[in-house]
């Protein structure tokens, strides 16, 4: 897996909707939410999520978007998860976590 260089780093503490700019997210407080940026439009923007808090983090989807198809749209980050999505252009795929 390739990593890109000198990502930027963007540290948030409460609940946050992802931007355009936005690459690597580090997640510092303890329960909220991350909502992702539309996917459509946005083919190959890749999202690193880090959470080093102590709680759970609940990473959702714009509109009727999946996360590897699923349904909700959301995924759970458990403290020092880490997610890695990428957008293929409707929705986004899973590349780890």
């Amino acid at each position: 897996m390739s990593f890109i260089q000198n990502p930027s780093l963007k540290q948030i503490s409460a609940t946050y909707t992802t931007t355009a700019v936005d690459q690597t997210i580090e997640c510092t407080a303890n329960t909220f939410t991350l909502t992702l940026l539309t996917a459509v439009g946005k083919t190959n923007k890749i999202f690193y999520i880090k959470n080093s808090g102590s709680g759970t983090i609940t990473i959702n989807t714009t509109s009727s978007q999946t996360i590897d198809g699923a349904a909700s749209g959301s995924i759970t980050l458990a403290q020092y998860d880490l997610l890695i999505v990428q957008s293929n252009g409707a929705n986004w795929i899973k590349l780890s976590n």
